[in-house]
This record gives C-alpha cells, sequence and structure tokens, in this order.
C-alpha cells in the first residue's frame, strides 16, 4: 500500500497559512514561464479563478505547468460559487457530432496544497449537453491533476447533472495522481464518484483517496462513478455512499467493464443502494 504514504505526507506537510478568503475577482499569475522547472505558480485565490476563466474561455496549456503554491479559501462562507475548470460540451446534430468542450491540456500539480471552502458547480445546469462537474470538468490524454486536496468545506454540487467528482468530471484518459477529495459531492441522474464521475479508456488514477459522504443516483463509487478501461490502483474511500433509490453503486467503483483494472484499493464506509444491485459490495 505504498501509494498511500504520500498522502499522509503531504497533509503533513502542506501549509497552514491563511489568506484572505476569495471575492470573486481574478488577476493572472506573475511568477514562472509554464516549463517543468519553471511551472507557473498559483498563489492566491485570484490566480486560480484565472485559471479557470482562461481554460473555460479556450485556452489549453498544453504541454504546460502549473503548481498551486498555497492554501486558497474559495469563498463559500461569503456566498462564492466556483465554476468548474473547463467544460464538457458534446453533442449531435443532423448526424454529425461535434465536440466544442473545454481541457485543460497540461500538468497541474497541487503542491500537496488545500483548496477549501469551494463551492463548485456548473455556470449553466439547464444546459443539458453541458455537464462534467468537479474542480476540473474534464480531463483527456495529455492532462495530468496530481497532489491536489479539496477540503472538507467544499461542496461539488452536480446535483443537476451527469458525471461529478471532486478532482474531475469526466475522464477520456487522464491522468490523476495522489489527490484526495474531503468535499461533499452532491451527484445528479448517474456517474458519480469521490475522484471523478466517468473514467474513460487511458485513465489512470493512482494513490487517491476519497473521505467526502457522496449523496448521488445510479452508476456512483467512492473513488469513480462508472469507468470503462481504465486503470485504479492504490485508493481507498472513507466517505458514506448514499444512493438509496439507485443501482450500480459500489465502494471504489459503481459500474465497470471487463477492461477495467482495479488493485490494491479499499473502502471502509457505509454504502447504501437499492437491494439486487449488481455491483453493491
Amino acid at each position: 500500500m505504498k501509494k498511500f504514504y504520500p498522502i499522509a505526507v503531504f497533509l503533513s506537510l502542506s501549509s497552514t497559512t491563511a489568506f484572505a478568503a476569495w471575492d470573486g475577482t481574478d488577476s493572472p499569475w506573475t511568477k514562472g514561464d509554464g516549463s517543468e522547472n519553471n511551472p507557473y505558480l498559483i498563489e492566491n485565490e485570484q490566480q486560480l479563478s484565472f485559471f479557470q476563466k482562461s481554460v473555460t474561455e479556450g485556452e489549453t496549456y498544453e504541454g504546460k505547468y502549473i503548481l498551486l503554491a498555497a492554501d486558497l479559501d474559495m469563498g463559500a462562507g461569503n456566498g462564492m460559487i466556483f465554476n468548474p475548470i473547463g467544460f464538457h460540451n458534446v453533442y449531435t446534430a443532423e448526424n454529425k457530432e461535434y465536440d466544442e468542450s473545454k481541457t485543460f491540456l497540461g500538468t497541474f500539480d497541487g503542491g500537496y496544497h488545500t483548496i477549501d471552502n469551494a463551492n463548485i458547480t456548473l455556470a449553466e445546469p439547464d444546459t443539458d449537453e453541458i455537464g462534467g462537474v468537479g474542480l476540473f470538468a474534464l480531463g483527456k490524454q495529455q492532462t495530468v491533476i496530481k497532489n491536489v486536496i479539496l477540503g472538507s468545506g467544499s461542496t461539488v454540487d452536480g446535483s443537476s447533472s451527469a458525471d461529478v467528482a471532486g478532482i474531475v468530471g469526466i475522464s477520456y484518459g487522464c491522468t490523476v495522481i495522489n489527490c484526495m477529495n474531503s468535499a461533499k459531492i452532491l451527484g445528479g441522474s448517474f456517474e458519480t464518484g469521490g475522484i471523478t464521475g466517468f473514467a474513460g479508456k487511458g485513465t489512470t488514477i493512482d494513490g487517491c483517496v476519497n473521505n467526502g459522504n457522496i449523496i448521488t443516483h445510479s452508476s456512483s463509487g467512492g473513488i469513480a462513478g462508472a469507468s470503462e478501461n481504465a486503470t485504479i490502483s492504490n485508493c481507498y474511500s472513507t466517505g458514506e455512499i448514499s444512493a438509496e433509490d439507485a443501482y450500480m453503486v459500489g465502494g471504489i467503483i459503481g459500474w465497470a467493464n471487463m477492461q477495467t483494472t482495479i488493485s490494491n484499493c479499499y473502502v471502509t464506509s457505509a454504502i447504501k443502494g437499492s437491494p439486487g444491485s449488481s455491483w453493491m459490495p
């Protein structure tokens, strides 16, 4: 279980410096050039907001590195709403599929810091095509998210959406390493997890922890809601999962195909789902 040790280590090493709660404004970072040896530094709440807005407006940061350099208070106590970083928007029109998603395609290193008091929800919850609710809405093969802690004062509200999770709502092959979710998760119609809602082909989730309680519907799990051809290893979940009128609910994954690999994982929490749910432990 060696991958669990970094979680304990970065909890003890993360900064306890207090910053003023986010006021809803944004400002660009001033340090770093985006290279691996000199990443862009996010040092305050305004710079995280700038990052969120720039990705949502179409900046991918492909091949760039971003490092969180401080604990952040995202102002939930002041009524602030933090929208996911990017969004998922895939739709079909006239028998043709269109993808107008906005996705971060670089490496985001949380630096063992905590993003707390974040009220994460969609800006347009009534738009059917737009989904993916989490700190990151969407990740693809180029996306790496690591060493991120979403704190217990946070809430991820995807109650009007599908594909909901603490770290990344939808993964199409991204890598998530040593991340912890302690936020409360409110899932919508299906595919809700502590770390990712949907883990698609090529997704790697390693050394991750969910401590947040999950209130949800079908295809939901402590680490991932649903998985196709993904690898999940060295993870555990302690958050209660409540999906009492739902099916396909599990401690690690709610639903998974046979090409999904799960290893060295465990769950300690209560899991509540409909009797007969084929993936209930």
